[in-house]
């Protein structure tokens, strides 16, 4: 991961982080309670899981107040 603006330098508006994902793979479920996880998908393909439903990332970028996780469905590594 690759950390682009901190919370503090963007005055606690949100932090940018850059991940690269080895093909397969995804954290566990996790819930965000306090802000939103926004996907923004540099290369390769990326699915995200709730405790609901699976869903093109395309669809629903946001995920907060329910379990959730992402794993990278591609063949090769992703970075989003």
């Amino acid at each position: 991961m690759r950390l682009i603006a901190t919370e503090a330098e963007t005055g606690g508006r949100y932090t940018v982080l850059e991940r690269v994902t080895p093909a397969g793979w995804g954290p566990p479920r996790h819930i965000r309670s306090r802000e939103d996880e926004i996907f923004y998908i540099l290369e390769g393909t990326y699915k995200v899981g709730t405790s609901a439903a699976l869903f093109r990332l395309e669809d629903a970028p946001f995920c907060r107040g329910v379990p959730h996780g992402f794993r990278n469905t591609g063949l090769a590594h992703a970075c989003a």
